[in-house]
């Protein structure tokens, strides 16, 4: 499209010294991308100030629920693992995924929340179909590789959540990738 002067936004973005603009507006798929990511960072900001309103207008339009943020996790799996336990109801109502995984360890929210303590967000993640004995895939250097929530809550000795994981069957044979299973690392932490 171009003004009654024949010159496209590209081209005015240019004469104005607004060259990032210019390159943007010059190449579609590149503005397609970068709006997306605006967008992701003002749902994931959206999300922690707890303005529901602007979320569902969001999820309405299409944004992706389970993207990911720049340190490859999730939403849910932020709010999980702040205890922020209105931003994880209001995820789960809008249709996240509870079993989604982070980028960096392929860690879920349930693993999340374990970890932190936060157990009535355990609650609340179980109680939502969160796959109680999803493994990690971990960070590629041996760091986090096939734990599950319950190791991670047995590591944090977090009593609570490791009996409502066993209670919602998690495996207490299961073991990690360094052939530990729960009970090995609460020993190993003195729990």
């Amino acid at each position: 499209a171009t003004n009654g002067q024949g010159k496209t936004a590209a081209t005015l973005a240019a004469e104005q010294d607004h060259r990032k603009i210019a390159d943007l507006l010059e190449d579609p798929e590149r503005a397609k991308r970068t709006a997306r990511s605006v967008f992701q960072e003002a749902f994931f900001d959206a999300v922690g100030d707890q303005r529901w309103a602007y979320v569902r207008t969001l999820v309405r339009h299409g944004i992706d629920i389970d993207g990911k943020d720049d340190e490859g996790t999730t939403a849910l799996g932020r709010a999980a693992a702040e205890g922020a336990e209105a931003s994880v109801r209001a995820l789960l109502d809008a249709g996240a995924d509870v079993n989604a995984v982070d980028s960096v360890y392929g860690a879920s929210a349930l693993l999340a929340a374990a970890v932190e303590g936060r157990g009535t967000i355990v609650r609340t993640l179980i109680a939502a179909g969160a796959d109680v004995g999803l493994k990690a895939k971990g960070d590629g250097k041996g760091e986090g590789a096939g734990w599950t929530a319950l190791m991670a809550a047995a590591m944090g000795g977090h009593l609570e959540i490791v009996s409502e994981l066993l209670a919602a069957g998690a495996d207490p044979r299961a073991v990690n990738e360094a052939g530990k299973t729960a009970a090995d690392i609460a020993r190993k932490e003195r729990h």
